[in-house]
């Protein structure tokens, strides 16, 4: 019988799918081929991971609608391209925790953390360009202003860092 999901293809397809079919027990196998009950935390922290990427990936699509991040939103479309895939290269390590099949994480699977101080001096530039808070914002203006403040919100990095940490 012929396998089929993931890299081996569909049933009406032989492109790779985004089912596997070793799920259906409810266990999953991380990257490093070790299988998890499909509640463990770290799903739960690759999931938070794959969420936020998702809401980011929706402001930017607002923001290029908006004529893709010159005039009032300088870089922003850049930036939101650079924290989307820095989501993703959060999970692909959370994906790849050691297992009985990889009992030694390989050196292509350190996290760079080179990012983050990049990160804070956009975080910072910002900052100086807004006036002082003095309140609660609210989450209005427009749509993508709307949809910055979900970003912000839905899921948050300590959710994240709880869920790793706690597995």
């Amino acid at each position: 019988k012929k396998r089929t999901g993931g890299r081996h293809g569909g049933t009406l397809t032989s492109k790779n799918v985004p089912y596997t079919r070793t799920g259906d027990a409810g266990s999953s196998s991380l990257f490093s081929g070790q299988r998890r009950r499909k509640d463990h935390a770290l799903f739960a922290c690759m999931g938070d991971v794959d969420e936020l990427c998702s809401i980011v990936g929706v402001a930017h699509a607002l923001l290029i609608e908006r004529g893709g991040g010159g005039g009032p939103y300088g870089g922003l479309s850049g930036e939101l391209l650079d924290v989307m895939s820095r989501l993703f290269d959060i999970g692909a390590v959370v994906a790849r925790i050691p297992g009985k099949k990889a009992p030694t994480r390989k050196e292509d699977d350190d996290f760079e953390l080179d990012f983050v101080p990049s990160l804070e001096k956009w975080i910072d530039t910002m900052t100086e360009e807004l006036p002082q808070l003095e309140a609660f914002l609210l989450p209005s203006g427009s749509v993508l202003s709307a949809q910055l403040h979900v970003c912000r919100t839905v899921v948050s990095l300590e959710t994240i860092q709880r869920n790793l940490f706690s597995s």
